[in-house]
C-alpha cells in the first residue's frame, strides 16, 4: 500500500506539469495590441498587417502557424505577453522599420 501512494506522489506532480506544458505551449490565435488610455485594445487583423506581422515573427525567430482561415497562431505564452505583442504590433505598422530589417 505504501509502494503505491509514492507512486501516486511522483505520478501526480508529472502529470501535472505536463498539462502545463502542453497548455503554455499550445497555439492560440495573436491577437495584435495598441496601448490606449493605459490599456491594451485588440486590433483589428486585415491582409497587409497579417503579412507584417508574419515577417516580425520570423525576423525574432518566434513559432508560428496559419490555419485554414489564414489566421496567425503563436504559443499561448507569447500570446500572454501582452507588451510584447503590443512591440510586435508597432513594429508591423512601422514601414521604416520593415523597410531596415527584412529583406525583401
Amino acid at each position: 500500500m505504501r509502494v503505491n501512494k509514492k507512486i501516486y506522489w511522483l505520478i501526480i506532480p508529472l502529470s501535472l506539469a505536463g498539462v502545463i506544458f502542453y497548455y503554455r505551449n499550445s497555439y492560440t490565435e495573436l491577437t495584435p495590441l495598441l496601448l490606449t488610455k493605459d490599456s491594451y485594445s485588440a486590433l483589428k487583423m486585415d491582409s497587409v498587417l497579417n503579412r507584417n506581422l508574419i515577417n516580425v515573427l520570423h525576423f525574432y525567430n518566434e513559432p508560428y502557424n496559419k490555419d485554414a482561415s489564414n489566421r496567425i497562431l503563436v504559443k499561448r505564452s507569447l500570446n500572454n505577453d501582452k507588451e510584447l505583442v503590443y512591440n510586435y504590433t508597432l513594429k508591423a505598422l512601422d514601414s521604416a522599420w520593415l523597410n531596415s530589417h527584412l529583406d525583401r
